[in-house]
């Protein structure tokens, strides 16, 4: 089995100048990006943030755009992850 592993790249106020030099140089290796969206219909604010970056890579990574309600209302969130 092979052993990988898993990075956390916070991307900051969205500015994608604003990246790391260590985010930048992870987002350019990494084989698969995971996204949160906050609404269906919607795209991922940190992967538009990031997307120059994405764009400049001659390999695309696989990426996962999963549904992360951005709401304090107790009974959506409820109702989205039973």
């Amino acid at each position: 089995m092979r052993i990988r592993k898993l990075y956390g790249v916070g991307v900051g106020p969205g500015d994608p100048e604003l990246l790391t030099l260590r985010a930048y140089k992870v987002l350019k290796e990494v084989e698969i990006i995971v996204a949160p969206r906050s609404g269906a219909g919607r795209r991922s604010l940190a992967l538009l943030a990031v997307k120059k970056v994405l764009d400049e890579r001659e390999r695309k990574p696989i990426v996962v755009e999963p549904l992360f309600p951005m709401t304090k209302d107790e009974n959506e969130l409820r109702m989205h992850w039973e």
